[in-house]
């Protein structure tokens, strides 16, 4: 699902790496939460430059939750060498909580 691909799936189309799962694994919480997705969908305007500049609704996200904001954030870096490795989501706060 294109809604769901990190920035350096677009730019490389399709080399598979673990961080592109985090990238992924961040968008599914986000739209678990907000019911929606964080970049919108392929078919908007301005979704390419949404995903590679890392602009998403994190506001959609209630403030209730600290930690799965901070997480879904972790996991939306445009850097795909800061993201969290998967051991380090799991030892996350949010799943602490």
């Amino acid at each position: 699902m294109q809604a769901f691909w990190p920035p350096e799936m677009l730019a490389e189309h399709g080399h598979y790496s673990k961080p592109l799962d985090i990238w992924q694994l961040g968008c599914l919480f986000f739209t678990c939460i907000a019911h929606t997705f964080p970049f919108g969908t392929s078919k908007k305007r301005n979704f390419r430059q949404l995903v590679e500049s890392g602009q998403y609704a994190e506001a959609l996200v209630p403030e209730t939750y600290p930690h799965l904001r901070e997480l879904i954030r972790s996991c939306l870096t445009v850097d795909a060498a800061q993201r969290p490795t998967a051991e380090e989501v799991l030892a996350h706060p949010f799943f602490a909580a």
